[in-house]
């Protein structure tokens, strides 16, 4: 991934939304579908806060595995 401006010395975080990450649906389709109890609720609620899959420097190549109907956000930050 080419960034337009230089971001050597930035911090990168990059967050995505797919079938693996930060998915509460396919979480309860792989634990079986079971009933809503409160912790389940709760897993998935946990589940469903978007968290980064990828903290680093911008000195460094920024390489993602782009799944179907993925989402990404990155940001960079100093």
């Amino acid at each position: 991934m080419i960034f337009a401006d230089d971001i050597s010395g930035k911090t990168v975080t990059v967050y995505c939304i797919d079938k693996n990450n930060n998915n509460p649906y396919r979480m309860w389709e792989r634990a079986g579908k079971p009933e809503m109890t409160e912790e389940m609720l709760k897993a998935l609620r946990e589940e469903g806060i978007l968290k980064p899959v990828k903290v680093q420097k911008g000195d460094e190549p920024l390489a993602l595995s782009l799944t179907p109907n993925c989402t990404y956000l990155i940001t960079v930050t100093k």
